[in-house]
């Protein structure tokens, strides 16, 4: 568990202005609690909110998948949208089934803690329709090509393959990252650092009238919200590994952009 921007209370607070500001009892409280949308979580995230009472839970969702997780509508919609798009739907149930999870549980988990508690709950991501359109022309036909050619590959991977990626994704995650960009620039880009600023902007509007606040987002979120987060607000981060705890080591891990394709209806 790591935090950031955490009020000292030892500082001596006449010593100057800036350890009054950075000493502010008024700044919000947001944990940040990363998932891998393939592993059975929904224990560990319902006691974590049980536990700490927050007044908003907020869910890296938008309303249609929301609604499409809510009423068992998985894939719906995935006719109108393209190939690729669906192939990814396809890899990610199919990590569920070999890592014993189901897509969108620890979503589904978190909002009935949330009501058991009588938090409100926010859904803080973009509508996920419009993030692939602004995928889609924001890619080159190169990277679409391959991206094609990787979720082909994906397809036939084996457990241990998954394994070897996400743990060379623990050892560096920047170094990772970077790497992925090189590739995919527009999905690093679209998928990844735009929702990372929308996702924490919702966050600090949220903020203004809840100071104690959940978000469930994907893993591959956390250090780049935290960043943006920790400018007005006192973080508090777990991670995959923190959620997952002494069974990380024989389950493996999820680098997750967090797409969520659980296409439902938008009205």
């Amino acid at each position: 568990m790591v935090e950031f921007g955490v009020c000292d209370l030892n500082n001596d607070m006449t010593s100057s202005q800036e350890a009054k500001t950075s000493c502010d009892l008024s700044r919000p409280k947001i944990t940040l609690l990363g998932v891998g949308h393939v592993f059975d979580l929904r224990e560990a995230i319902a006691s974590k909110i049980l536990n700490s009472r927050p007044e908003t839970v907020a869910l890296e969702l938008d309303a249609a998948r929301f609604h499409a997780l809510l009423t068992k509508k998985r894939g719906s919609r995935s006719g109108d949208m393209p190939l690729i798009y669906r192939m990814l739907a396809h890899f990610q149930q199919r990590l569920a089934d070999q890592f014993g999870g189901e897509v969108g549980s620890e979503m589904i988990a978190a909002a009935h803690a949330a009501q058991e508690t009588g938090a409100r709950i926010a859904l803080i991501d973009m509508a996920a329709i419009n993030i692939f359109a602004r995928l889609r022309k924001s890619m080159t036909h190169r990277e679409k090509l391959s991206m094609l050619f990787g979720v082909l590959l994906s397809l036939f991977a084996k457990k241990s393959t998954i394994e070897r990626e996400l743990k060379q994704y623990r050892s560096n995650e920047e170094q990772y990252l970077g790497e992925l960009q090189k590739v995919y620039p527009s999905t690093v880009k679209v998928l990844i650092k735009e929702r990372n600023e929308f996702m924490a902007k919702r966050l600090q509007e949220i903020s203004l009238e809840s100071k104690n606040i959940i978000a469930v987002v994907g893993d591959g979120h956390i250090s780049g919200m935290s960043r943006i987060l920790s400018e007005f607000a006192d973080v508090e981060i777990l991670r995959l590994d923190d959620l997952r705890g002494s069974s990380i080591s024989e389950k493996g891990d999820q680098l997750t952009i967090s797409y969520h394709v659980n296409w439902g209806d938008s009205n």
